[in-house]
């Protein structure tokens, strides 16, 4: 359950791939610090209602800004400013830390599987500071606003120039199995 997006948690909006870039800065939020989310509190209706109203993990102070960037963008609760993967992917090339730090586990933090059914909880938001500290870890990284918007906009523009071709490539293929086809029932008939 901690890793789940908000507004699939309150069932607010369709499921969509920025709900697997929120779990993916979850898992990225747990690979830098060792902690698993919220490990000191029942993962029950309770932790529920706290994340659609915004609660996150603490990101402790040492994680370099860009990864605490990087994080919280993914846990933003408006789904249309989280990043897509190719931006994650271009930003997270050459940003690790291995820090290993304690944490007492609650009894009730459970880390598998299991059937959630919670209803009637608030439409997602983020923590009270979340834009604000996001808009100071953004100004404090002038460099990757240059850098990588153009690093996004080449990878972008190759996806693109791969899905033509993959399209086209199809559509070529979808006309030579049609000729094939047409050709063998013209043979039958002729036969």
């Amino acid at each position: 359950m901690p890793y789940i997006a908000p507004e699939v948690l309150s069932g607010d909006e369709e499921y969509i791939k920025a709900a697997d870039v929120y779990s993916f800065g979850i898992i990225v939020y747990e690979i830098v610090t060792d902690f698993p989310p919220y490990p000191d509190i029942p993962h029950d209706n309770d932790l529920v209602l706290k994340i659609c109203n915004g609660l996150r993990p603490k990101i402790p102070f040492h994680t370099p800004k860009l990864i605490t960037r990087t994080i919280m963008r993914c846990w933003n609760a408006r789904v249309t400013h989280r990043p897509t993967f190719e931006e994650l992917a271009i930003e997270l090339i050459n940003s690790t830390t291995t820090t290993p730090l304690n944490y007492q586990t609650h009894s009730q933090a459970i880390y598998t599987s299991r059937l959630l059914n919670f209803s009637k909880l608030p439409k997602p938001g983020n923590e009270v500071n979340f834009e604000r500290e996001l808009e100071e870890l953004t100004k404090s990284t002038p460099a990757l606003s240059i850098g990588i918007q153009d690093q996004i906009m080449r990878a972008t523009k190759r996806r693109s120039n791969e899905t033509t071709r993959r399209r086209s490539n199809e559509a070529t293929r979808r006309r030579s199995d049609e000729a094939t086809k047409q050709q063998s029932t013209l043979a039958t008939r002729v036969m």
